[in-house]
């Protein structure tokens, strides 16, 4: 089970369905184990789903239930016959197309070797763990040979006379009980004996099931040793995908170590499965299926947005035309599609524009009209009452108003403070002026304006700039009244 909780924690499925035989060994042995596989890889069971071993019920309509339902990865461990039965009808009901995951434990896949034409083309895609063995061992070479012979004697029609696991452990089970029915300690002790039938020990059952619980030895199908009345559980499974006509070996997982493309020493391991390479998902290989999918009838969530906000940079609410919808932009409502195109499924909402205040725009998630809200909302205590808040994605700190002293003193320039630069230019320009137009006029009739040329324009810029503070009452008396006018 630990192998199959790795390949969801690969690809990050957060939720699984498991299907399964309603059988006690199924129900009191596997499923736990796997449920708590599933736990510590970071996965949930969304659905438990189990199908009584005969019928009557209704394959589709359980089927349908799962359809209709968001989780789209499926494990499987069921017989082979009613495994057989569920991929066909899923096929039939386009649950083996894009988007949907299926994997099957070793007791599906370790029989995929039988499976006829029709069986295949139904499980296109499908991830499968599959029991491990070493197939270049001399002792699975000779042991083959024989089997093959045999059993195409037997069943002359059959195409596939390959051995598979559970012809393996048969044959480890038989050497366990002759080992303890010889009390031999290990199987090279057995194969060395040439009586096999007069160093049988003579023991009642309960001495035999002693000495077979104690057999620990390397059999076809690997290492066979019973702990508390069981087998002990595998520890490296192989990865196969269905593909074509048969199937893909994809590489390995290994307990404690993980994923593999081999086996030998010296190879290197990774957590994740995507160390194997390209796998060919149900509908095609070349998206990666996210795992949960927004059913047909689902409703969209009601995303709650302030109408009216201080700053629009945030959140602004606009229409192209009066009753037309509404088109929400700004800082918050980026981070919010953003952080839902991350998603590993689909998530369907639409921004609802809110008239009022935020307190209250926060207590609509409360009674249940806004699924949520997005928007520069402050995290405040007494909005804490009534909501849950993500972590801040805007932080601006601690912000202080401190007064600044300047480097050099600037009294000598406070005169020009009252009026702007571009005012002070115009009124020096306007004097200029009015003191070349009364140089105009008086410079006839007037003496303060006669003399040289140099005395003439002191003269006249003395007069601009003197008449911003004070009037001069000699030259007001020998001006002409129109320059007085003036």
């Amino acid at each position: 089970m630990n192998a199959v909780a790795a390949i969801v924690q690969s690809w990050q499925w957060r939720r699984v369905t498991v299907i399964y035989e309603d059988v006690n060994s199924a129900v009191n042995g596997i499923i736990p184990y796997l449920i708590t596989a599933l736990h510590e890889v970071g996965s949930d069971v969304d659905d438990l789903l189990p199908l009584p071993p005969l019928p009557p019920y209704s394959l589709s309509e359980k089927l349908e239930n799962l359809k209709s339902g968001q989780c789209r990865v499926f494990i499987v461990h069921t017989s082979i016959t009613l495994a057989t039965n569920l991929f066909m009808e899923a096929k039939n009901m386009g649950m083996m197309e894009k988007e949907f995951v299926w994997i099957t434990t070793d007791g599906i896949t370790n029989q995929v070797d039988s499976f006829n034409m029709s069986i295949i083309s139904s499980m296109q895609g499908v991830l499968g763990v599959k029991s491990y063995f070493v197939h270049m061992a001399k002792q699975f070479k000779v042991f083959s040979s024989r089997f093959q012979a045999m059993f195409h004697l037997q069943y002359p029609d059959e195409p596939n006379t390959e051995p598979g696991i559970f012809a393996l452990q048969a044959y480890d089970a038989v050497w366990a009980v002759a080992l303890a029915m010889e009390e031999k300690t290990n199987q090279k002790t057995f194969e060395n004996s040439t009586n096999h039938e007069a160093s049988i020990v003579s023991m009642n059952g309960r001495q035999l099931m002693d000495k077979i619980s104690k057999s620990n030895f390397k059999g076809l199908a690997g290492k066979f040793n019973l702990m508390e009345g069981a087998l002990a559980p595998a520890s490296i499974f192989q990865i196969i995908n269905v593909i074509g006509k048969s199937y893909r070996e994809l590489g390995y997982w290994s307990e404690g170590l993980g994923f593999s493309v081999s086996t030998r020493q010296g190879t290197t391991y990774n957590k994740s499965m995507r160390i194997l390479g390209q796998v060919y998902w149900p509908g095609g290989p070349w998206s990666i299926p996210r795992g949960w999918a927004v059913p047909a009838d689902a409703k969209p969530l009601n995303i709650g947005v302030p109408a009216n906000t201080t700053f629009s940079e945030f959140v602004n609410v606009r229409y192209d035309h009066p009753g037309g919808p509404p088109i929400v932009e700004g800082f918050s409502v980026d981070v919010f599609r953003y952080t839902v195109a991350l998603l590993p499924y689909n998530l369907s909402y639409k921004l609802v524009p809110f008239n009022g205040s935020f307190d209250t725009l926060v207590q609509q998630v409360y009674i249940k009209k806004f699924d949520a809200v997005v928007g520069d909302t402050a995290i405040v205590a007494n909005r804490s009452e009534y909501v849950e808040f993500s972590q801040p994605y805007a932080d601006p700190g601690v912000q202080m108003v401190v007064f600044v002293k300047p480097r050099k003193s600037e009294r000598a320039w406070l005169f020009g403070k009252p009026f702007t630069t571009n005012m002070w230019v115009i009124t020096i320009l306007v004097n200029i002026y009015n003191g070349f137009v009364i140089w105009c006029i008086e410079q006839k009739d007037n003496e303060y304006f006669g003399g040289t040329w140099f005395n003439q324009i002191g003269t006249t810029i003395w007069i601009t700039f003197t008449t911003l503070f004070s009037t001069l009452p000699g030259i007001s008396k020998g001006c002409t009244s129109a320059s007085r006018h003036f």
